[in-house]
């Protein structure tokens, strides 16, 4: 059976159908059929969840090609040649390629030099005094005054400080003297400027 959004709806027509025919049995027969239901509810949202995941693997992929086909300066008609050359003369567009041809294609970038760049990881929302410390520490990274604004880089200031690597595990006297802290530097490096 084929993953498809087609085939899901397919399970959960069957799922109804069959979970009303439960109405009508009796005994044993009512629990086979409502067993028989969620068997076929549950691999209708295991589909849904793998087309979805498919979906956001493609996205990706795409977007990746672009990047790397910008980064490379790739003139367009080189690029529709590696895609015809990827497929044996079948496809002219990465939208129409399937999950294993864009491997082999993003594959094939990599070894004409191009080199992915890493996801930039964003500090996790948050509130209160852990949102301040965070929106403190990304503010000394924007001015300037600090080389590495990351989640990793806070985690290991707040170590050296308070022996915890993260906002949320300060106690709140930690987190009071850590925003102390963090205002008090940024107020020396702005006088500094000045």
């Amino acid at each position: 059976m084929s993953d498809s959004p087609e085939q899901v709806e397919k399970l959960r027509e069957q799922a109804a159908l069959v979970r009303q025919a439960a109405q009508y049995a009796e005994g044993p027969a009512y629990h086979n059929d409502i067993k028989r239901a969620d068997d076929l509810s549950r691999q209708a949202s295991a589909m849904e969840q793998r087309l979805k995941q498919a979906a956001e693997a493609r996205k990706r992929d795409l977007a990746q090609i672009h990047m790397a086909k910008h980064d490379l300066a790739m003139a367009e008609d080189s690029y529709r040649a590696l895609l015809l050359r990827m497929t044996d003369n079948k496809k002219i567009s990465a939208k129409d390629f399937s999950a294993r041809e864009r491997a082999k294609l993003l594959a094939e970038f990599k070894r004409l030099g191009w080199k992915p760049k890493r996801s930039r990881q964003y500090s996790p929302k948050s509130r209160g005094m852990a949102g301040k410390i965070r929106a403190l520490w990304i503010g000394l990274y924007k001015a300037g005054h600090i080389r590495d604004g990351s989640e990793r880089a806070l985690g290991r200031w707040l170590n050296r400080h308070t022996g915890r690597h993260s906002p949320e595990w300060l106690t709140t006297a930690d987190a009071s003297r850590a925003i102390e802290a963090l205002k008090g530097w940024k107020k020396r490096l702005e006088q500094e400027v000045k």
